[in-house]
C-alpha cells in the first residue's frame, strides 16, 4: 500500500474502515470520527484498546491547535465505553447472526461494459465478501480477479452489463498544473451516499521520496474516497485516488499542517492488471465528463 516501508508515517489511506480513523483535516472532525468509532467498537475491548493508542498519539496535535477540551471529552467517552458490560449487555450485543460483518468502503469505477471494477488493493484487502452499488441503486457481489499489493490497485468481476464507463489517460499523460476532479463516496456514515465531487490540479509527477507509482494533487479526499478515479478534461482516468498526508504525523515531522497534499496511483499501472476494453470517446467538455464520471464510479462495501 505504501511506496516504501519507513515512508509510512506520512501516509493515511483514503478507505473508510470500521474501528480506524483515517484522515480528517480539523481536531473538530478528527474528534467526531473517533467518536464515531468508539461507538461502533465498545464491545470489543481489544479494538478500544488500539484506538485508545491512536487518540493518546492524537493528543500534541489537539494541544497544539487549542483543543485541549476536545481531546479531554474524547477520554471521557472512552474510559465510559471500557466500562466493564454485564452479562445482559453482552447477551443483547452478541446476540446477532454469525458472518462476515461491514468492516469498511471505498469507491470504484467501472472500466467495461462487462462490469469490470477498478479500486484500490487496501480497500479490498482481507474481503470475505465485497458488494459493489451502482449509481442506479443496483447492487451485485464481486470477486476480486487481480491485484497488485505494490501499486495498491485492484480488480473486481461484477459480469453486471453496463452502458457507461471510464477509459485510461495514455501513458505519461498527466502533466503539472493539469486540472483534474474525482468523484466518490467520502465519509458516508457523516456526509451521506450521494457521491461527491471535488476537483484541483496536479502538483507533481511523484509521490514521497519521487516515487514514480504517484502523482501528487491538491483535490481535496477523504475517507471513502480510496479507489476513485482522478479525471482529466477530456473524460480519462489519469489516476486512482490513494492517500492523503496524515496530519499527526505530517505536523510532528515538520511543523507544520499539510495543505492540499493528496496522492494517486497513476493510471497506467491500473492498464497493467486486466484486458482494456475499448475506450470511450473523449468528452467536449468538463461537465461531460463530470455526468459520465458520476454515472461510472461505484461504491464498494467490504465484509471480513
Amino acid at each position: 500500500m505504501y511506496p516504501r516501508p519507513y515512508l509510512q508515517w506520512l501516509y493515511f489511506n483514503c478507505a473508510s474502515h470500521s474501528g480506524q480513523l483515517q484522515v480528517a483535516q480539523r481536531p473538530p472532525e478528527v474528534y467526531e470520527l473517533w467518536r464515531l468509532r468508539i461507538a461502533e467498537s465498545k464491545w470489543d475491548p481489544t479494538l478500544l484498546a488500539q484506538i485508545r493508542g491512536r487518540v493518546i498519539a492524537d493528543e500534541p496535535f489537539f494541544q497544539a491547535n487549542g483543543y485541549s477540551g476536545l481531546y479531554r471529552e474524547l477520554e471521557r467517552i472512552l474510559n465510559e465505553a471500557s466500562q466493564p458490560k454485564s452479562a445482559a449487555q453482552v447477551a443483547v450485543a452478541t446476540d446477532a447472526p454469525q458472518g462476515p460483518v461491514l468492516a469498511g468502503t471505498g469507491t470504484g469505477f467501472l472500466v467495461s461494459r462487462s462490469g469490470t471494477v477498478i479500486t484500490s488493493n487496501h480497500v479490498i484487502d482481507g474481503a470475505k465478501r465485497i458488494v459493489v452499488h451502482f449509481t442506479d441503486a443496483t447492487q451485485a457481489e464481486a470477486t476480486v480477479t487481480a491485484r497488485s499489493s505494490m501499486t495498491d490497485l485492484a480488480v473486481l468481476e461484477t459480469r453486471i452489463p453496463r452502458q457507461t464507463y471510464l477509459g485510461l489517460a495514455p501513458a505519461r499523460s498527466a502533466a503539472v498544473g493539469m486540472r483534474v476532479f474525482t468523484y466518490g463516496f467520502p465519509a458516508t456514515s457523516v456526509l451521506g451516499r450521494e457521491p461527491k465531487y471535488t476537483d484541483g490540479t496536479v502538483s507533481a509527477l511523484s509521490g514521497i521520496d519521487d516515487d514514480q507509482t504517484y502523482l501528487q494533487m491538491s483535490v481535496p479526499v477523504q475517507p471513502g474516497n480510496s479507489g476513485g478515479p482522478v479525471i482529466d478534461d477530456t473524460g480519462n482516468v489519469v489516476g486512482v485516488v490513494a492517500s492523503t498526508a496524515a496530519i499527526t504525523a505530517f505536523l510532528r515531522n515538520t511543523g507544520s499542517l499539510p495543505q492540499n497534499v493528496n496522492w494517486a496511483v497513476k493510471s497506467e499501472y491500473a492498464g497493467l492488471l486486466y484486458a482494456q476494453a475499448t475506450k470511450p470517446p473523449s468528452v467536449s467538455s468538463r461537465e461531460a465528463a463530470v455526468e459520465r464520471t458520476r454515472a461510472a464510479i461505484v461504491f464498494v462495501e467490504v465484509f471480513k
